[in-house]
């Protein structure tokens, strides 16, 4: 029946999660980390801080974001601290305000916004664009984020599965 060969699988899964579980340490930490500084908007917290909290040294660290996400702990915490700025941005930008994200000012914001996002998308707007303006190319840009993530995340997947094939 259709339970019985969910239960096989599941079973099967169980035990090849149970056989690497040492080897989904460094993901959890990252996870963590990320999660973390998500949850608190701590996106300029240094990787020593972070290394220490976990008990290991900030080059093992650095070695875990690499592997995990493909990308240096402070690029991986910057993109967050982008992408969550301009979600608040795109969604709310009536109570938006760049110090929520550890923004020195203003164009300290638009700065780093430009680095993340197409050049074309922001050249059209005047230097003095509104907030609900700027909003607005955020919102077109948000979506050709998000596919990149669910490529990134599909591409990671896809990764994890050719190393446990391979020691299989």
């Amino acid at each position: 029946s259709f339970e019985e060969r969910v239960s096989i699988l599941s079973t099967y899964f169980l035990s090849l999660l149970k056989e690497y579980e040492g080897s989904m340490h460094p993901v959890k930490i990252v996870s963590e980390i990320l999660e973390k500084c998500f949850q608190k908007n701590q996106f300029t917290i240094s990787i020593e801080s972070l290394a220490a909290q976990y008990k290991i040294s900030s080059r093992t660290l650095q070695r875990y974001f690499e592997m995990c996400t493909g990308i240096s702990s402070k690029q991986a915490l910057q993109v967050m601290r982008i992408r969550k700025a301009t979600s608040h941005l795109a969604h709310s930008p009536h109570d938006f305000h760049y110090s929520l994200y550890n923004y020195y000012d203003h164009s300290h914001f638009y700065k780093h916004l430009k680095q993340f996002l197409q050049e074309n998308t922001l050249q059209n707007l005047p230097a003095d664009a509104t907030t609900e303006q700027r909003a607005e190319a955020v919102t077109a840009v948000n979506k050709a984020n998000n596919d990149l993530k669910d490529f990134q995340r599909k591409a990671k997947i896809a990764e994890i599965r050719v190393s446990v094939e391979a020691t299989n």
